[in-house]
């Protein structure tokens, strides 16, 4: 009976609601008049929205203005969820909130055309409103549950990244006001959510202050859709621009049914006919003021390099960078924003846009940048150049970390407006700030180095070719196709060459000048140079890399980022060896299609590749060894900024040449680079096979003289790590059954090599015995093989970004 009673009178209040129409359903309530008027009820805790706009295409996205903290788990502040068109529909007293299919679409403008094609796609309901009252057209909902949600999914995010397994608490739920906020043309609602839960993992008690109550806030948007007025342009894979893809049903038959437009802002000109315009609108971008400076200053020149680009597309002044001013909202659409963002960890940064998924008209950029990696810049440079006088920094060192944030707030900033990663833009001496660069280290002398020109200054010539096509106005469609061809055939000719993600993040992959974090047009010449930096660097190591007070033990994080100063260049060199050159070709234009690297090139790399391996490289010095003491009380050691020790607490002699030597041969012999080298031998007999490969590493490790004392033991490190290397490549079952054979063959080879092996040395026999009984163990029984688990590298990346349309691959 109380259930049919409260019941009851749950129906007479909402009949009451109904019938009171919406101006006296709200009656005392706080209005928020805007896109999507808001109301207030602060007594209940309730917000009220009202739709007027039913069956009108409206822009739905998710954000998270305040994160966790942890690069690991990728909840970041500032984190903007991909848009979503919606449409809300009224079928008697519900409106439901339907997400509109825009992968599918039939554009000829033919509405049995389109409906054939609605129809035949599934949409998604995201939410369903009981309508409280209604007025005219508009109607009242009441979207409290709607917005007290994890509609950002954060707790499958922790589950992802095995954390623990964490639940909305409705009851330490809340509205944040200070971010409820309406705008004409977009209404923006944060809420303040707790997710609970048991067992948090590692990443969450590093940043939560109690890891089993994690407090977030997530944003809510709804943005009113351009109007028709932009003019989609279409993708070419050539012309380094994003692109959103759809399928056209309505296309003729005899041409692609998918179909893709770039990714831009609206930029138009005053003055059409002009060479050289002024726009109608620029492109402005916004920086956090909680930057500080000098980084504040940096940010906001390196940014402005964007400008020089639009010029060269014919645009005066088009794009601007200011401080966001106290008057302005961050949350309002109308501003591009670069946001300054704190981390337990260092961390990627990221550009991210929200667009829309109709045309690919950018309506909103957003940056994000990790306020650490500035400081991992620093340790770099101080590393390489610098000198603590007392607790003095270098100055040198300094201005290297800050000519590197003006760069890092430039890539950013061209995800935003587009562009997507170009790492093959050393070919071109630095063409573009969408490579990933690494530090330029020149050598003055003997035993100094100089970083005054470790980075570029200025917007690169790649990235006003992108802005040019991407931006460059026509005054015609037959203007805009010859236009945009002859921007491609001219930087063809010119040889530039453009290269993204998947031809340069992978560890297999082929091309040999496609790269992440290296330098110089050969990456074989590149790396042999490095390698001569690097010894300079270790020789001029010293206890003034810290300052004067801190304790003797954090050395290890200076020294990390200097023994490992290669590592990139490795992985470069590494893709010589079974390479293959090739372009985003398509018929008809001048490109090379595909081609071999040459047999005497891949010889050559795996010579330097080699060089890596010797112990004259992997030793460290004495007096550096002598530097590093066990930790101190109270001064725990960042297990992501120091090698993997072997020795408890004192520092590990061994473990760098252990990760150094881990490294190169990862990339050396990594399954797909393997079947590759197999497949081109057979069709081209010139270039060298993966058993060759194999016999030159074993010849270099294994086979060379054994050294005395600390060289000789550094050189059994790296004799394990290539028995172990072999012997997970030949269980390995994603590898081609080929290049398992030759390893077990090389495997079985090496055993006899080992049997008839004598040693008066006790370690070296000790080495010979237990190799020989790992290899037997791996013939009798693979799955029983107990490997050492490698000591590898510390996090050398980012030294860049991270994210979807930008840099997440």
């Amino acid at each position: 009976m109380r259930k049919l009673f409260l019941l009851g009178i749950s129906l007479a209040f909402s009949l009451n609601l109904w019938a009171q129409g919406i101006s006296g359903a709200t009656t005392g309530l706080q209005k928020m008049p805007g896109y999507l008027n808001l109301y207030w009820d602060a007594k209940k805790g309730k917000m009220y929205l009202e739709i007027d706009k039913l069956d009108t295409e409206i822009l739905f996205h998710t954000a998270l203005p305040a994160g966790i903290g942890s690069n690991d788990i990728g909840l970041d502040r500032g984190k903007i969820s991909a848009g979503k068109i919606i449409k809300f529909q009224r079928s008697g007293p519900k409106v439901l909130m339907v997400e509109q299919n825009y992968g599918y679409r039939a554009t000829s403008g033919d509405k049995m055309e389109m409906r054939a094609v609605e129809q035949s796609f599934a949409q998604s309901v995201l939410w369903g409103f009981d309508v409280m009252a209604e007025e005219g057209k508009s109607v009242l909902v009441d979207a409290t549950n709607f917005y007290l949600r994890d509609g950002y999914e954060a707790a499958s995010a922790i589950a992802r990244a095995k954390q623990g397994v964490f639940r909305l608490d409705p009851s330490r739920c809340a509205f944040y006001l200070p971010y409820t906020k309406n705008f004409p043309e977009n209404t923006e609602v944060e809420v303040t959510l707790t997710l609970t839960g048991e067992q948090a993992g590692p990443f969450l008690r590093e940043v939560v202050p109690t890891p089993n109550a994690i407090t977030i806030r997530e944003h809510y948007s709804f943005i009113k859709l351009p109007d028709a007025g932009y003019q989609p342009r279409e993708f070419d894979p050539r012309a380094g621009i994003n692109s959103i893809e759809f399928f056209d049903y309505s296309s003729p038959f005899s041409t692609p049914i998918a179909k893709r437009y770039i990714r831009r802002h609206r930029l138009q000109k005053k003055n059409p006919n002009a060479a050289v315009s002024e726009p109608i609108k620029p492109i402005v971008y916004y920086l956090d003021p909680g930057a500080p400076e000098p980084i504040r200053s940096a940010l906001m020149d390196g940014i402005s390099w964007w400008n020089q680009a639009y010029e060269a597309a014919g645009f005066k002044n088009a794009f601007q960078v200011k401080v966001l001013p106290d008057t302005a909202d961050p949350m309002d659409i109308r501003y591009n924003l670069v946001q300054w963002v704190h981390r337990s960890t260092r961390g990627w940064s990221y550009g991210f846009s929200v667009a829309d998924p109709r045309t690919g008209e950018i309506i909103k950029g957003k940056v994000t940048l990790g306020s650490l990696r500035v400081r991992q810049d620093y340790l770099i440079a101080n590393g390489l150049v610098g000198e603590y006088e007392g607790d003095k920094p270098s100055k040198e060192a300094e201005e290297m970390a800050l000519a590197r944030l003006r760069q890092l707030g430039a890539h950013e900033t061209g995800h935003t407006l587009g562009l997507p990663h170009n790492y093959a833009s050393n070919q071109n001496d630095r063409a573009s700030v969408m490579d990933y660069p690494h530090p330029l280290v020149r050598i003055m002398g003997q035993n100094k180095l100089s970083l005054s020109d470790a980075y570029t200054k200025q917007i690169g010539d790649w990235d006003k070719i992108a802005i040019n096509y991407a931006y460059r106005e026509f005054k015609n469609k037959e203007e805009e196709k010859k236009g945009l061809k002859k921007i491609i055939d001219d930087y063809i000719d010119k040889g530039f060459l453009f290269l993204s993600d998947q031809d340069g993040r992978p560890e297999g992959s082929a091309h040999p000048i496609t790269h992440l974090w290296d330098n110089g047009k050969n990456s074989v010449e590149e790396l042999n140079r490095v390698m001569q930096v690097r010894r300079i660097a270790l020789s001029n190591f010293s206890e003034k890399k810290i300052p004067v007070g801190a304790p003797m033990a954090t050395l290890e994080e200076a020294l990390v980022p200097l023994y490992l100063f290669h590592r990139y260049q490795v992985e470069a060199a590494s893709k010589v060896v079974g390479g293959v050159f090739y372009t985003y070709a398509v018929r008809g234009d001048k490109q090379k299609v595909m081609e071999y690297v040459s047999g005497a090139e891949q010889r050559q790399a795996l010579d330097a590749l080699m060089a890596t391996l010797k112990p004259e490289e992997l030793v460290l010095p004495a007096n550096i060894i002598k530097l590093i003491p066990p930790r101190p009380y109270g001064f725990n050691e960042n297990y992501r900024e120091v090698f993997k020790d072997r020795t408890g607490l004192t520092f590990d002699p061994l473990a760098p040449a252990e990760a150094a030597a881990g490294m190169t041969l990862r990339f050396v012999l990594q399954h797909e680079r393997a079947a590759r080298l197999i497949g081109n031998h057979a069709i081209d007999s010139s270039l060298p096979d993966f058993s060759e490969v194999v016999d030159k590493v074993v010849e270099t490790t294994w086979k060379s003289a054994p050294q005395a004392g600390y060289a000789g033991e550094v050189q059994r490190v790296v004799n394990g790590a290539v028995l172990d290397q072999l012997i997970q490549l030949a269980a390995n079952k994603d590898a081609a059954n080929q290049v398992r054979a030759v390893a077990t063959l090389k495997l079985q080879e090496l055993k006899a090599w080992l049997g008839k092996a004598t040693t008066s040395d006790v370690n070296q026999k000790a080495q010979y015995q237990f190799a020989l009984a790992q290899i037997q163990q791996f013939e009798s029984s693979p799955e029983t093989v107990v490997i050492t688990p490698p000591s590898k590298e510390p996090d050398g990346a980012p030294i860049g970004s991270f994210d979807a349309y930008s840099c997440e691959w």
